[in-house]
């Protein structure tokens, strides 16, 4: 299988690919892709919006996940995910940083990690 991003080192075929990287509810006579390279493709081929945030407040329905987006502290966009999507999403980047970090020999920090030492006093 050929990489989408072939700039990106990351190996693209089964060594590296989870079965949670792209999940889509399909109908096989709907003619949509359903290989995640050329489903990532059609997207970002597609009219579709394009949102970038780096901020987030997650809670949880009586159906559904409700994840509220930010971008520089100001609302960006809401998404309502089912619960079964959003546990698929959860592990599918959850297995992508894992990938990441073994790849970098990094490890990503999350927003806590950084706020804390950010947040104590400098007088100490």
């Amino acid at each position: 299988m050929a990489c989408y991003f072939p700039e990106v080192a990351l190996n693209c075929d089964q060594e590296t690919k989870s079965e949670t990287d792209s999940f889509a509810m399909t109908d096989e006579n709907l003619g949509r892709p359903t290989d995640r390279n050329q489903r990532l493709e059609a997207a970002l081929e597609a009219n579709v919006p394009e949102i970038y945030f780096n901020g987030f407040t997650a809670s949880i329905g009586v159906g559904d996940m409700i994840l509220a987006i930010d971008r520089n502290g100001q609302p960006a966009a809401v998404l309502n995910i089912s619960y079964t999507v959003a546990k698929t999403l959860a592990q599918s980047l959850s297995s992508l940083l894992a990938t990441l970090e073994e790849k970098t020999g990094n490890s990503i920090m999350t927003t806590e990690e950084i706020a804390e030492p950010l947040m104590q006093d400098d007088t100490e």
